[in-house]
């Protein structure tokens, strides 16, 4: 039961991580607060389970990247539209995808994949999953990582940190801006396609569920990093880190849950409290760190 236990945490650890990972661009560094993310990791998937009936379950979850990217596209022509309102953007675009996803879906609530194609092609074997989800994942990484060292993602979190110095160094904000939001939505689309073909299922209905996921891990990564004076700045860590605790606290709520209700009748506690605990832990950690500890932190700006 606990070998299980550890198995489920690394493979939603897989399943979450490139959320975080495309998050992280547009909500750590940018400063914006990016309700696309969960429009494209919807649409990310919806058009990888409609790509599985043309193409391998291996390949399909590559039509997310496009369909995030397009999502970014749309987000930073917003953002310009609207003389660089973040939340406002943010808003309208969300809304505007959602729309796309339901009529992507047509009178159906959700799109299915037949048992065949689950599991990326592997519906018997959950360890090929498991191998394709970790090589998508290191992929990822390695992505983040050069575009963050590349003289765009040095200027995009030049952008995030100070907005003036964009005009200071002339270079253009609205152009890095939508590369970071093209980016990000590109990195998340191709997330929710891998989920979708790994569960074969796609929905439109999951509200902003997501979103908050990855704000939270996102927060509680960057927190811990400062508060352990292991960074003074954002970084891809925190995208880690914060996806770690996440999924260790709801995991771990999880499992906890399961053996209350094996001993008592009418446990107290629920699985739904999951998301309380989250909450809990990263409110302490905010309230109880030394005064001085976390200089600039991305926590204090939201």
């Amino acid at each position: 039961m606990l070998g299980d236990f550890f198995f489920d945490l690394l493979n939603t650890f897989l399943h979450y991580l490139p959320l975080t990972a495309g998050a992280f661009i547009s909500i750590l560094l940018l400063r914006y607060p990016d309700l696309t993310i969960e429009a494209s990791w919807n649409l990310g998937a919806i058009c990888a389970c409609i790509a599985s009936a043309f193409v391998s379950s291996l390949l399909a979850p590559l039509a997310g990247i496009l369909v995030g990217a397009a999502c970014g596209v749309l987000t930073s022509l917003i953002f310009m539209a609207t003389g660089r309102a973040k939340l406002l953007s943010a808003l309208v675009s969300y809304y505007i995808l959602e729309a796309v996803g339901f009529h992507m879906l047509g009178d159906r609530a959700s799109e299915y994949l037949d048992h065949a194609s689950t599991g990326f092609g592997f519906p018997e074997n959950p360890m090929a999953g498991f191998w394709i989800y970790l090589i998508c994942g290191l992929i990822i990484l390695f992505v983040c990582i050069l575009f963050l060292k590349s003289p765009s993602g040095i200027k995009i979190r030049l952008i995030g940190e100070n907005p003036s110095a964009a005009h200071f160094f002339q270079f253009s904000l609205n152009a890095h801006f939508s590369k970071g939001l093209i980016v990000s939505n590109a990195i998340v689309g191709f997330g929710g396609g891998l989920w979708g073909c790994f569960y074969g299922h796609a929905s439109n209905l999951q509200g902003i569920g997501l979103v908050i996921k990855a704000f939270l891990s996102l927060l509680i990564g960057d927190e811990l990093l400062r508060a352990f004076k292991l960074t003074n700045r954002s970084v891809i860590g925190a995208a880690l880190l914060g996806t770690a605790v996440f999924v260790v606290l709801t995991q771990g709520s999880e499992f906890l849950q399961a053996i209350l209700s094996a001993k008592v009748d009418h446990p107290w506690y629920r699985p739904t409290d999951k998301q309380v605990v989250v909450s809990i832990f990263l409110m302490a950690l905010i309230m109880f760190r030394r005064k001085g500890m976390i200089r600039g932190g991305t926590v204090s700006e939201w």
